[in-house]
């Protein structure tokens, strides 16, 4: 791939870098994600958890990171759930960068969009 065909990614990657930090009182510890993950595993092989770590509101975007990018594709949907699990959003995989997925989430009919510390599921196939 040529350097200007990586110039969106590093740009929206920059982006989501720049977020602002979560509301959440309580970031996820990595004790609770992998016992989340699993729990997710066990009803379904194949369901991958990740942590939400940026986010762009305006543009309905987040960045997930803490999971096996190699076992996504573009185009593959994703659940946003808090911490309690409740589901908050759904969206779809835009980009694969860098150990991050990039997903743009249909605007929340909920109280609020994900925020740096919810999870992401891998919609289970």
């Amino acid at each position: 791939m040529s350097r200007l065909a990586l110039l969106p990614f590093i740009a929206l990657a920059c982006l989501l870098a720049a977020c602002s930090e979560s509301s959440n009182d309580a970031p996820i510890s990595q004790e609770r994600l992998s016992v989340i993950r699993s729990d997710y595993q066990r009803q379904n092989p194949d369901a991958r958890v990740g942590l939400v770590t940026a986010v762009l509101p305006h543009e309905h975007l987040a960045s997930v990171g803490s999971v096996p990018t190699k076992d996504f594709a573009v185009g593959d949907v994703v659940s946003f759930i808090d911490p309690s699990g409740d589901i908050i959003a759904t969206g779809q995989v835009e980009a694969i960068a860098d150990n991050r997925l990039q997903v743009r989430y249909a605007a929340s009919t909920e109280d609020r969009d994900p925020e740096v510390g919810d999870l992401a599921v891998r919609a289970i196939k």
